[in-house]
């Protein structure tokens, strides 16, 4: 039996998601061996606060079939992987190559025909705009003597 190139793609696109939450637990853990609990902890919030943000949007979209409204599907998929990476965000000096593993997921969903531009672009919007305010807010001294917490690990 041969593998077709939609096989091969859609493997792809199932893995992304659980590779970017390991990812982001994997730091907390790396962050607890070294100490860094602040880190750690503000990282596990913003994991477990942005899922939670993604399925009460589900949820509610659900319920009240908000994107079916205007012709659209809510990216449940595209919704999970940008706020596992805003978490991941968090706990790593530089987080621009999750601009890359976002756009080329998007691309794939596209190919692959899970998603309309619309269903990304507007999941993306609505999930990616609280998410990545509370991201930059979080980088201001919210805790006293810490303006930087990427500083934090010398």
């Amino acid at each position: 039996m041969q593998v077709t190139e939609y096989e091969i793609i859609d493997a792809v696109c199932d893995s992304v998601n659980p590779i970017l939450f390991l990812t982001a637990v994997g730091l907390v853990l790396k962050d607890l061996s070294k100490g860094v609990f602040i880190r750690a902890r503000k990282t596990l919030v913003f994991l477990f606060a942005g899922l939670a943000f993604v399925y009460s949007l589900f949820f509610l979209d659900t319920r009240l079939n908000i994107w079916h409204s205007f012709g659209s599907d809510y990216s449940t998929h595209t919704a999970f992987a940008i706020a596992v990476s805003v978490a991941i965000s968090v706990a790593v000096r530089s987080a621009r190559w999750l601009i890359v593993v976002l756009f080329l997921y998007a691309m794939a969903m596209l190919y692959q025909a899970y998603h309309s531009i619309l269903d990304i672009v507007t999941t993306s919007l609505v999930i990616g705009a609280p998410l990545m305010t509370a991201r930059m807010l979080y980088g201001r001294p919210v805790i006293k003597g810490v303006v930087n917490l990427d500083s934090e690990v010398g």
